[in-house]
Parts: structure tokens; sequence; C-alpha cells
């Protein structure tokens, strides 16, 4: 009979793994709120089987729009102004249970939708920004139009908005099509299959992976893809769960490959520039990037339960900042997130993709100077 190992708990090395997991299994840095999907006290909330967050953008304004999926496809306004804390449930768009993209253009948000009723594109009117005296408050349904039915048998698979924020680019099942907003013109564009979904760099250009491992270049002055002569680093595991940085304001840009290493893109002189990998996060897939203005990258990562982690350019540590829980007012925990954007002040938005889900704002801890 083999003598089991018998373990000092009083050691300093085993009270340093027991408060470890004690006290860095939820959020250890910075501070979660998650917000309900309507106005608190006034509206109600969206059904938690068509509430899974899985699109977000952010207006010039500064308000947050996005689209969920499940049953059917919700499209949201989420404003956090002055006096003003609320989501509101814009539209719910029948026959359509995949929301491929959101995206705001100059004049209106569109969405790229997915279900029974074929892929389309669909859209709604800016919402103005509220006013910041105190008040009563009273809301609208917009109007939804159509912008574009895609001819049927044609399925949409991923979408990005260009830099003009008039022209959506939209990878299909059968290549890839320039959908111009305001005239619903559609153009052609020659384009592999099976590509990842695009990212994009500060110059409007827009780059997808192969599931070959080659890297593909899209320019939208002249609406083309081109093969790039850049080859991915050795590590780099393709697949769909790659994941971009959404709408990066600086030279370069950060992708995660689908076993979670992270790297950084930018552009050279006259190629693109892959860095190494910067470190690997704990859980797979990375689900949501997104970079705040002083140049750190929060993420998450994992299914079933998320694992949320901060990586530090200046320093080069990728840390993992436990599992999301929000427990102000409510307590609630976070399992899983897909899309990220970064608001006007600085804090960050992730969606929840799960029932009954919420838009979570998370504060950044502030670095001593």
């Amino acid at each position: 009979m083999v003598e089991k190992k018998r373990y000092d708990m009083d050691s300093p090395e085993a009270r340093a793994v027991i408060d470890e997991i004690v006290h860095g299994t939820f959020t250890i840095e910075g501070t979660f709120v998650a917000f309900p999907l309507c106005f608190p006290g006034a509206s109600r909330p969206i059904p938690p089987d068509e509430s899974r967050i899985v699109s977000l953008d952010i207006s010039r304004e500064g308000m947050i729009y996005g689209g969920t999926e499940g049953y059917c496809v919700h499209l949201f306004v989420a404003m956090f102004h002055g006096v003003t804390g609320m989501v509101f449930d814009l539209a719910r768009i029948e026959n359509a249970q995949a929301c491929i993209g959101v995206h705001c253009g100059p004049e209106s948000v569109v969405a790229v939708v997915h279900g029974t009723g074929g892929s389309r594109i669909v859209s709604v009117p800016h919402q103005p920004l509220p006013f910041d005296l105190i008040q009563e408050w009273g809301f609208e349904k917009p109007v939804l139009s159509d912008v574009y039915r895609f001819p049927e048998g044609e399925k949409a698979v991923h979408s990005y908005c260009e830099a003009d924020r008039e022209h959506l680019l939209c990878l299909t099942d059968q290549g890839a099509v320039r959908i111009h907003i305001p005239t619903s013109k559609r153009t052609e564009i020659e384009a592999p299959e099976g590509l990842s979904r695009p990212g994009g760099l500060q110059s409007g250009k827009v780059v997808a992976i192969g599931p070959d491992r080659s890297i593909w270049e899209y320019e939208p002055a002249s609406s083309r893809f081109r093969k790039s002569e850049v080859l991915l680093p050795d590590d780099f595991t393709v697949g769909e769960k790659i994941c971009w940085l959404h709408g990066s304001s600086r030279e370069a840009t950060f992708v995660a490959d689908s076993d979670g290493r992270i790297y950084r893109l930018s552009e050279g002189s006259s190629t693109l520039e892959f860095s190494k990998s910067l470190g690997q996060t704990r859980h797979k897939p990375v689900t949501a990037l997104a970079e705040t203005h002083d140049g750190r990258l929060y993420g998450f990562g994992g299914d079933g339960i998320s694992r949320f982690w901060r990586f530090s350019p200046r320093s080069g540590e990728l840390k993992d900042l436990g599992v999301a829980v929000s427990i102000l007012q409510q307590r609630r925990y976070g399992y899983e997130f897909s899309p990220a954007v970064v608001g006007r002040d600085g804090q960050i938005f992730f969606g929840e993709n799960d029932q009954g889900g919420h838009l979570w704002i998370y504060f950044p801890k502030v670095e001593r100077v």
C-alpha cells in the first residue's frame, strides 16, 4: 500500500497557493458593473433566450450599439452619459437568429443578420444624445429599414465596416461583397474561401487569415484582396477562434490565435510586421479583446466560465485577473463574453454571451506614475 504524502498546510508555500485560490478566483483588479439590457425600473429586459450579446460598436458620440442572438436577434443602444444610464431595445429583427455584426455608419446603425429569413442588412437611425437635465425620459421604437438582402442561398459569415463608415465588407460562404450603405449598391470582390474574421489597421487596411495560413490584405481604395508575402509566426494556430482587437486607433493592432496566444500586427514601410508571441492566456480561445487609452490590453478567454486577463505592453506582463463578478447592487457572475469596445472615458464594455445577458462595464485599475 502506497503511503500518501502529507502536506503541511501551514507552510508558506501551501498558504500562498491557498491564498491564490481563495482571493484570486474572482476579479482581482479593477471593478465590473453588470448592467441589465433595459431601462431599470422603466422597461423590461430583452428575453433571456434572445439576449446573447455577440456584437458591439461605438459611435463618434460615444453611444454603444449592440446585437444579440438566440431565438431572435435584437438591436440595442446603451447610453451612459450625464444622468442617463440605460439600455434601450431598438428593434426585434424577425426571422433572424444570428447577428453577424453591428456597425455605426455616418447616418445610421446597421446590423448584418442571418436566420430563417436568409442573410440581410438592416438599419436604424442614430439615437440622439440624452439630455443631462433631471427630467422624465421618453423613447420611441425607431423604424427598422432594409439596406440589403443577400441572394437566396448566400450566407453572410463575417462583416467589417471600412474606415469611411459608408462601406461594409461582407465575407459570405460564396466569396466577398462590398455594400455601400447609403445606396445599397453591391460590388463583387474576389476572395479566397474560408477567410477568418477580418481585423483592421489604423491606415484603413483590412487583414484576414486563410485556412492554409496565408495572410490576405484588403485595400478599400481598390476593393481588392491581395495575398501578403508576410508569413504567420510558426506557433500561430489558425481556425475559427481567431480574435481581433476591435477598432485600434494606434499604428498596431492585436490578434489572438485559436490557442490563446497574443500577437501584435503593425504596418512597416512597405509590408506587414507580425510580432512573436507576446504570451499565452491560461484559457482558450480568446473571445474578446479591448485596448485602453494607455495601451493596456484586456480580454476574456475560455469556454463555459471565461477568465479575465490583462497584457501590459510596457512590461510585457500577461496577468490572469480571475472570473468576472459584479458586486454592486446585485451580485452577478460572468460566464462567457464575446465582443468588447472601449468607451469615450476609458471604461470597457463587454457583452455577455449568455442567457439573460448583461452589458458589463469594466473600470480598469489606474496605474501609479
